[in-house]
């Protein structure tokens, strides 16, 4: 589940962070990957901006991280209002994929996307940290040894298995370092 300041408070559950999910920018593969790299970077854009660009999909599902997204796009790609909305990420994504505009996500997210989806669109890390997963269980629960050891063995084998996913991924994410 998403760490939140709710669950920070709560004293009645154990957790355990799993993973910080990042924010990915959605573009459409059209977009040239330098100018996309270029936007994240803040470095400065001469060439008019490809349509795609100008637009964004705004997603009405509430999500920990809008207002992060709404800043990065402010700070990075002021030009691009929202023009779209969607219920969903998954929706925003397949307007991203008509090369219509562009939108945030989560890894986490990403990682369930159809396969379909991914031929049409780029994925690129924004540096920022959309929120942090955790594992919780009841904390009385802790006190039994076996759901104590379970609890355990369940947070390092998701950590391990988000891990080789994203290692797996990190190409598909684009090193904005580049």
């Amino acid at each position: 589940m998403v760490m939140t300041e709710g669950l920070r408070e709560t004293t009645s559950l154990k957790y355990e962070t799993l993973y910080e999910d990042r924010i990915l920018w959605a573009v459409p593969k059209s977009v040239d990957p330098k100018l996309a790299i270029d936007i994240i970077n803040s470095n400065s854009i001469s060439a008019p901006l490809p349509q795609a660009l100008k637009k964004r999909v705004a997603v009405r599902a509430p999500h920990e991280w809008s207002a992060k997204s709404n800043a990065w796009y402010k700070s990075r790609l002021a030009s691009a209002a929202p023009y779209f909305t969607s219920d969903l990420h998954v929706g925003a994504i397949e307007i991203v994929a008509a090369n219509l505009g562009t939108c945030h996500l989560s890894m986490t997210l990403h990682s369930n996307l159809p396969d379909r989806l991914h031929k049409d669109v780029a994925f690129y890390d924004t540096g920022c940290v959309a929120q942090k997963m955790v594992l919780a269980m009841p904390r009385h629960l802790m006190m039994v040894p076996t759901f104590a050891s379970y609890f355990e063995r369940l947070a390092e084998a998701v950590r391990d298995d988000y891990t080789r996913y994203f290692l797996a991924h990190a190409v598909d994410f684009r090193d904005v370092e580049t």
